[in-house]
């Protein structure tokens, strides 16, 4: 039977070690491309926050801050799998109860909220508008998008309201104002905001509480 020599043994021994560094590069080149995308998606829940700041709604459909929330979830979990990667397992640990935590709470925004939506055109006018009312316990909003890509992107407006308890088809009724040439919106018999057919944009009306 061959014996190794001590010279064999020595080559059998650091090839062990270049397997194990390079496993180790490995694990810590794709940790860093996890990091990039937890970075990416934190900053693209950013910009669905300033794209509706701005008037554009991105996935106007869906629950309002579903995307963002959405995002920072994926991001801790993408920065929990950087953790494992780089051996960091008592802290990826603690960001994977983060995330756990983070999706029950998008999960619960999302449930809390009712939204209602009414697509009709407006009166007067070859626009069609989708009008959303957001219901929470504690407050209430109503979204007006006019799509520019049917589901996916709009032009977005946020007015607070003081919702009833009532279907919002019954809250809500659009009429034309030939002399001032723009479309009124009345909500629960009350004017609450007017879309100027000149500039193209809602704008609220100050009503008593």
């Amino acid at each position: 039977m061959p014996v190794q020599t001590e010279q064999e043994e020595q080559a059998e021994e650091l090839t062990e070690e270049e397997l194990e560094a390079e496993d180790e590069r490995k694990a810590q080149r794709f940790g860093r491309y996890c990091l990039a995308a937890a970075v990416c998606m934190v900053l693209l829940g950013v910009d669905f926050v300033v794209a509706e700041q701005a008037g554009i709604g991105i996935g106007y459909l869906l629950p309002p801050y579903s995307l963002t929330l959405g995002c920072l979830t994926a991001s801790c979990l993408l920065l929990m799998v950087t953790l494992f990667a780089v051996r960091k397992n008592t802290l990826a640990m603690l960001i994977m109860i983060i995330s756990v935590w983070m999706g029950i709470f998008t999960w619960g925004i999302c449930r809390v909220q009712e939204p209602e939506s009414v697509v009709t055109q407006l009166p007067g006018m070859e626009k069609t508008m989708t009008f959303t009312l957001v219901s929470t316990p504690g407050s209430a909003a109503m979204r007006i998008d006019e799509p520019i890509i049917k589901g996916v992107l709009s032009r977005h407006w946020k007015i607070p309201v003081h919702a009833k308890n009532l279907p919002f088809h019954e809250q809500l009724s659009l009429v034309w104002n030939e002399a001032e040439q723009e479309v009124q919106l009345y909500f629960n018999d009350k004017l609450w905001a007017v879309y100027q057919a000149e500039t193209e944009q809602w704008a609220a009306v100050v009503v008593d509480s």
